[in-house]
């Protein structure tokens, strides 16, 4: 949809545009004074705006040029000014019109400046062989891609490890796309998404009968992700008594379903993705050295959005254009909002800056901007304390914080409800005992 807002306080004029437009395809909103302008505004984001300089209760310009930078200006004037135009076009105007002028001059004008506004949002220029997606120009991000590049075709295990929100769905994406199994499957498996009795039937798949309710025969993941790469997210999670038969696979190459006892050839390309310290674990005997071992045949680290930030101007550029894309919108970013998203420190990484984004499109912009104050980690007095009695107090302490909702303090110590219970259960903690 192309909304014009039109500030002209001649109404014979106003009109005339309006109806001239509509029958082009635009939607024209009309204001006879700066007031009513301002009131359009507050309910409604223009792409572009038709403005008078000369209105009862003043000049308008200065709100779109100083306030408003996102709306594109048409200035229509009959008190033209050499000097006054020229200062004008410096400051961000995109025209300005003499009266009179043909109603068929100022909707080619339109025209221009809406192709203008498609190409910005289409501005973001990627090479034909990468993926339809924004890598970054960060050193950090090369080499990432260089990486991905190299291993691409090498039909290999791949753990990538990262923190929270960084991208190692993305980087297992590439992987994928620019590998020879790109026009096979893609399938992602959060390993903290499915109940821990119910993981092996829903990877392994199962036989008729296997269990009670097994009515018929279903292929497991591994099945379904043949020819092509299975995703295993949270690997991390992964309970222990099933990593040996992960292994297996891993090696052999073949399942066998729950309840039948032929072995069924696979040809499943397995990338890992994580955001614990795999070596911790392993050390910890929560998670078996041969399983990880195998699947880090290669390794690939993403680095956070705090190691890339020269990337993050495109990062936004991207999200605009995509998220104005989906909800059809033409909100842009501004110079204070780029300088204001790459002073905050990021915590969630891509993730939370994408959602930062989607949330203000949405909002046309009116929405609370993160603040470096509300990301400040609190200071913790803790003396010198081996791991486990640090993991210790810290699920205890946030056990306590939520009254022990175990739901809220998996999510605040960003682990799984299944760990967290594991934690517990080592620790020998209970509600009763933190009174």
């Amino acid at each position: 949809m192309r909304k014009v807002i039109l500030v002209e306080d001649n109404r014979e004029l106003s009109s005339s545009i309006q109806h001239f437009l509509s029958l082009k395809g635009y939607t024209v909103s009309t204001a006879p004074t700066k007031k009513d302008m301002l009131r359009l505004m507050d309910n409604d984001f223009f792409p572009v705006a038709i403005v008078d300089k000369k209105l009862p209760d003043g000049n308008p310009l200065e709100i779109f040029l100083n306030g408003n930078n996102e709306t594109k200006i048409v200035v229509i004037t009959g008190f033209p000014d050499p000097n006054e135009a020229l200062t004008w076009l410096k400051k961000g105007v995109e025209y300005y019109l003499v009266k009179p002028f043909s109603l068929e001059e100022l909707y080619i004008i339109l025209e221009r400046i809406f192709q203008k506004i498609e190409d910005e949002r289409r501005k973001l220029i990627l090479a034909s062989q990468d993926p339809p997606f924004y890598i970054g120009s960060s050193t950090a991000s090369q080499k990432l891609m260089e990486e991905i590049k190299t291993i691409a075709n090498f039909d290999v295990p791949v753990l990538i490890t990262g923190e929270t929100g960084s991208g190692k769905e993305v980087a297992a994406k590439m992987i994928h796309d620019m590998s020879c199994r790109k026009d096979g499957p893609f399938l992602v498996v959060n390993c903290t998404a499915i109940p821990e009795n119910l993981i092996e039937s829903e990877l392994f798949g199962y036989q008729k009968g296997a269990f009670t309710g097994a009515h018929q025969n279903k292929q497991g993941i591994f099945e379904l992700a043949n020819g092509g790469t299975l995703v295993l997210d949270e690997i991390g999670d992964l309970p222990l008594h099933l990593q040996p038969k992960f292994l297996h696979v891993i090696e052999n190459n073949y399942i066998q379903r729950l309840g039948d006892t032929k072995k069924r050839r696979i040809d499943v390309r397995i990338i890992a993705l994580t955001n614990k310290d795999l070596s911790s674990l392993k050390k910890s005997e929560t998670f078996r050295e041969d399983l990880f071992f195998r699947l880090s045949v290669v390794h690939i680290r993403v680095p956070s959005l705090r190691e890339r930030m020269e990337d993050i101007p495109g990062l936004i550029e991207y999200f605009f254009q995509e998220f104005n894309k989906r909800y059809h919108r033409y909100v842009n970013m501004g110079k204070n909002l780029i300088e204001t998203l790459k002073n905050y420190y990021w915590p969630g990484n891509i993730r939370e800056l994408k959602n930062f984004i989607e949330r203000y499109v949405i909002y046309n912009g009116k929405t609370s901007l993160p603040s470096q104050d509300s990301n400040q980690i609190p200071d913790i007095n803790i003396p010198l304390l081996s791991i486990d009695e640090m993991k210790k107090i810290l699920v205890k302490r946030t056990l306590e914080l939520t009254n022990w909702d175990k739901r809220k303090s998996a999510e605040i110590l960003n682990i799984s409800l299944s760990s967290l219970k594991r934690y517990i259960k080592k620790f020998n903690l209970s509600k009763d005992s933190s009174n």
